[in-house]
């Protein structure tokens, strides 16, 4: 799966703290990702947090479709 990330669209997120994106780290290694990634085509919306994280630790994800942008 090809999945494109958008500066311009990630741009917009708040950045984690340290104390946020190790907990999100830490929940993501204990449970798996519960929540899919949300793209339009092949480009990620949501979940770029939980994208990265799961890239670096090999974590599987699902994704789901969003065609309403």
């Amino acid at each position: 799966m090809n999945i494109i990330i958008k500066q311009e669209l990630r741009d917009y997120i708040d950045p984690l703290t340290t104390q946020e994106y190790l907990a999100l780290e830490r929940s993501l290694i204990a449970e798996g990702c519960r929540d899919a990634l949300v793209l339009w085509g092949e480009i990620l919306i949501d979940g770029h947090n939980r994208y990265s994280i799961c890239q670096k630790h090999g974590i599987a994800f699902q994704t789901t479709q969003n065609d309403r942008f």
